[in-house]
């Protein structure tokens, strides 16, 4: 089951998205795909987490853990032709 999140916040460590190659194409994601957000990330089924925190104003905060599977390019970038 696959579920569209609308992310509005910040990745931490958003380099580690380049370990993944598009299950698509068999490309590298690579800085041009990061800087374009030309990607989709694949989330675990079962390990994920929400915590809830409490600010100064005492208002929530949540944290939010998502075990990545797989990342893939929403666009694929076109083969490029050796001839």
């Amino acid at each position: 089951m696959n579920i569209t999140l609308k992310f509005l916040g910040n990745l931490n460590h958003l380099n580690y998205l380049k370990e993944f190659t598009c299950s698509n194409c068999q490309q590298p994601i690579n800085d041009h795909d990061l800087t374009q957000k030309n990607y989709t990330l694949g989330i675990n089924d079962y390990a994920n987490e929400i915590n809830q925190y409490h600010n100064a104003r005492n208002n929530p905060d949540y944290e939010v853990r998502l075990w990545l599977k797989s990342v893939e390019h929403q666009s694929c970038p076109k083969e490029v032709s050796h001839e």
